[in-house]
Formats: C-alpha cells, structure tokens, sequence
C-alpha cells in the first residue's frame, strides 16, 4: 500500500517504422511530411498509425526509403508554401 509504480506493457515485437511528431503536418484529416528535394522541399502525405512519447508510425514507407525527412521545423516549411 502506498508505492507507486510506472510500467510500459509492449504487445507487439514487430518492428515499425517511426518519426517525430515534430515531423508531422496535419490538415484537416490529412496527414503529411517534408522530404527534402534537389530544390528545396516537398510536401508529400502519409498514412499515420500509433503515437506515442512522442513518436508517431507511417504505415506505408514505399514512397519515402531512402530519402531526407524534415524532423523539425514542418510547420515553418508549411506555412511558406510548398516549393519544387
């Protein structure tokens, strides 16, 4: 009685793939990223899973392997408009 105890409980072994929420846009119901380009940046969407200690998945990867994601600053580049 009286002890305090915190605990994380993990039910799944799979590996995800996952970014900071800092990382993450969202319009409406719409979620994107920005990747960077030879130019500058682009504004790509992506389909988003958990969230958690503030790390959020992406479900579908194909389009983004192997490419440079904005981790911070995605809503500056958002509100200065899309350039490519």
């Amino acid at each position: 009685p009286g002890t305090y105890m915190q605990a994380r409980v993990f039910t799944r072994e799979t590996p995800v793939w996952t970014v900071q929420e800092t990382a993450i846009v969202r319009q409406g119901d719409a979620a994107y990223v920005f990747v960077q380009t030879e130019t500058g940046f682009k504004k790509v969407p992506v389909t988003t899973g958990l969230a958690e200690d503030g790390y959020v998945e992406l479900l579908e990867m194909a389009d983004l392997e192997n490419r440079k994601i904005v981790l911070k600053g995605a809503y500056y580049l958002n509100g200065l408009g899309e350039e490519e």
